[in-house]
């Protein structure tokens, strides 16, 4: 089994691509701040920002996961529920931690 795992991307999704370019994971852990900012802290912003950015990286996410499992975890940068989003989105992910456990509220 290959497993693939990612923290502190902040946005950028170059590193998955590469990774998935050289190897086929069966399992993803995305260990938190895979998400971009736009402020230094400011929800009101943040939540509508990182929920456009998943929305238009959409895509993006499906061809780079694939059937694969996706495990979440968020991290101290993220303000939406990235594993809710992308399995809304179609990919097969499952969060590690809710919302209690770290500062998200969306």
């Amino acid at each position: 089994m290959n497993i693939l795992h990612a923290s502190d991307l902040h946005g950028s999704v170059h590193p998955l691509i590469r990774a998935t370019c050289t190897m086929k994971a069966d399992l993803f852990a995305l260990s938190g701040d895979m998400l971009p900012n736009t402020t230094r802290g400011d929800a009101a912003c943040e939540v509508p920002y990182q929920t456009a950015w998943v929305r238009d990286y959409a895509p993006i996410f499906r061809k780079i996961f694939g059937d694969a499992l996706v495990l979440v975890t968020p991290g101290n940068h993220d303000y939406i529920d990235l594993a809710v989003r992308l399995a809304s989105a179609g990919v097969n992910a499952v969060p590690l931690v809710g919302a209690s456990g770290s500062r998200m509220n969306r």
